[in-house]
């Protein structure tokens, strides 16, 4: 006779409350990390801006004065950007931004932190849904108005990984308000049309690299 380890609870016990070290550790780690990891990116990009930002005003006159075409300018200027930042103290947060968006990858933490940490705070799951698709939205217009990354190829991945996260949150919208109809040809189409739209995200992808 097979022997079964799964058992039916009879009776639902209450977990127990959390001692208030453990909200004092929780409400700390909220400060260090998620809050404190942005900031502090901010505050060492802020700390480097004169040299990170783009050329100045004594920097152009010299690069009118030279008799170089505005292409190779462009090319020299290109070149010793990617000197710098592959140079530089914080080249793990500058290597795969142009110069002018070299804050960018502040901007990319708040956008992961507004898509995960920030709406567990929202108690409606539908609204909770509905404010990922908004934020989705502005970041996918944020990026590619910007193209903030050096390569072409990291602006498409961005943006389609981006479309792809709209996607499946939408989708999953969708099917939370057709389970309230309980019409299983919707409910089964609805899952295809997740799938498919995941895997070819992943295959416009995978042919970039």
């Amino acid at each position: 006779m097979p022997r079964s380890f799964l058992v039916c609870a009879t009776r639902a016990t209450p977990d127990p409350p959390l001692p208030l070290s453990t909200h004092s550790f929780s409400s700390v780690m909220i400060i260090i990390y998620p809050i404190g990891i942005p900031l502090l990116y901010a505050f060492l990009l802020l700390r480097e801006r004169q040299e990170l930002g783009t050329p100045t005003l004594s920097e152009l006159a010299r690069v009118r004065s030279n008799s170089r075409t505005a292409v190779q300018q462009a090319a020299a200027d290109e070149e010793s950007w990617d000197r710098m930042k592959h140079g530089h103290l914080l080249s793990f947060l500058l290597s795969g931004y142009k110069r002018k968006f070299y804050y960018f990858e502040v901007v990319e933490c708040y956008r992961r932190l507004f898509l995960s940490g920030c709406l567990v705070m929202i108690t409606s799951e539908s609204i909770r849904v509905t404010s990922a698709v908004a934020i989705c939205l502005a970041a996918i217009k944020i990026f590619d108005f910007a193209q903030p990354f050096t390569e072409d190829s990291d602006n498409y991945c961005s943006e389609l990984a981006q479309w792809q996260l709209f996607a499946v949150l939408f989708l999953g919208l969708v099917m939370k308000f057709s389970a309230l109809s309980e019409n299983t040809d919707v409910q089964e189409e609805l899952d295809l049309s997740l799938v498919g739209w995941t895997l070819t995200a992943i295959v416009g992808t995978t042919t970039m690299l």
